[in-house]
Order: C-alpha cells, then sequence, then structure tokens
C-alpha cells in the first residue's frame, strides 16, 4: 500500500526539492499538494498535470491518481482540511522568510505561525491522526539567534534566543512550538540553516 504524503510549500526552493524526490518515488507514494492557484505555481507544475486547464478551486487528481493538487490557501482553515484528509505523513517546510518576512511581519506571523498551528489541528482531526501520522516540520536556525565564536557550535536543547528584531525568527518558534505541543505521537522538526538554490550556484 503506497502512503499518501502531504508536501506543504511545494512551489517554495526548498519545497520544489522535496516534490521531485516525491516524484521519482511516485510508484511509492501518493502525493498532496496544497498549492495557491498563482499564475507562478501554474506554470511551474504544469509538466505534472498534462496540461489540463486550473481554475484555482477545489480538488484535482492528476496523472494515474498519484498526485493530488489542493488548489487553495495555507491560510484558509477549510483548504488545510481538505489537504490533510487520508495523509499518513505531512511534511511541512512552508514557511515566508527573511527578509520578505521583515517587510511584511503579518504574513510572516500568517504562514510561519498560524498556518502550522490550524495544520496541526487538522493533523489531529483526522481519525486517529494524532497517533498515526507522522509529522516533519521544518523549523530555522535563526530560532537560536546570532551564534558567533566562540558559542558558535549548536546544540538541540540549546534555548530559543532570537536575534533582536528578528521578526522571522519568533514566528519560527511559534510554529515549531505548535507542533511540540500539538500531542502528535511521531513528530520531528529539523532546523534548516542557510540553503544555496541551485540556479545561484552555476
Amino acid at each position: 500500500t503506497r502512503e499518501r504524503v502531504l508536501l506543504t510549500g511545494a512551489s517554495g526552493s526548498m519545497g520544489f526539492v522535496a516534490f521531485e524526490e516525491l516524484w521519482k518515488r511516485r510508484d511509492r507514494f501518493d502525493i498532496v499538494l496544497l498549492l495557491r492557484p498563482s499564475e507562478k505555481n501554474i506554470v511551474m507544475f504544469e509538466p505534472y498535470i498534462e496540461g489540463r486547464r486550473v481554475d484555482g478551486k477545489g480538488t484535482a487528481r492528476y496523472h494515474d491518481g498519484n498526485l493530488t493538487i489542493v488548489w487553495g490557501d495555507a491560510l484558509d482553515e477549510t483548504d488545510i482540511r481538505a489537504a490533510c484528509s487520508g495523509v499518513d505523513v505531512v511534511l511541512n517546510p512552508m514557511a515566508f522568510i527573511a527578509p520578505a518576512a521583515d517587510h511584511d511581519p503579518a504574513m510572516a506571523e500568517a504562514v510561519n505561525a498560524k498556518a502550522v498551528e490550524t495544520l496541526v489541528k487538522a493533523v489531529c482531526a483526522e481519525p486517529d491522526g494524532a497517533e498515526r501520522i507522522r509529522f516533519v516540520h521544518v523549523g530555522s536556525v535563526a530560532q537560536y539567534g546570532d551564534r558567533l565564536p566562540p558559542r558558535h557550535m549548536i546544540r538541540t536543547g540549546d534555548p530559543m534566543v532570537p536575534s533582536v528584531f528578528d521578526f522571522y525568527a519568533t514566528t519560527k518558534i511559534r510554529g515549531e512550538r505548535a507542533v511540540i505541543e500539538s500531542g502528535i505521537r511521531h513528530w520531528v522538526s529539523l532546523r534548516q540553516t542557510f540553503i544555496t538554490i541551485p540556479e545561484f550556484m552555476t
């Protein structure tokens, strides 16, 4: 039986790489994406949706049925509940990152904290969800704050001391806390460091 995996943030740099890896293994996984029906996202996923017209509403299955796209918004509880329906695993690299987060703190709070809180509630609302569904959250090394020598080595249990004025870090802490306190049995938060986007490496 194939596992059903929900991937959030699939149009982001980390999320799209995760999608490509899942796509290579689609004989083993049913993939669910929650995507805004933006022109960018539609163009980005056209190769995987067989050129079918997208109206930006509802849920659509593509290819042999093992790719489901919920066209909606991670800030909408109804859309998140639809995306979580029947899943076995949630991969959550969704984030609104700096420097955009510094210019739009309200959106940073909405995506990095409130959307994660809603996602966690949706998982727990699934049948036996808190016990059955595995949840992989992507946090940020920014949660630790500035760590310059001689305090540059970081351990998992170190306190969260975000840098002054780093609103992004505070929202990531709130999102991670929602996962930790959710009651979900099988969870992990990966406090990711800086990632070089492949197209910037050429």
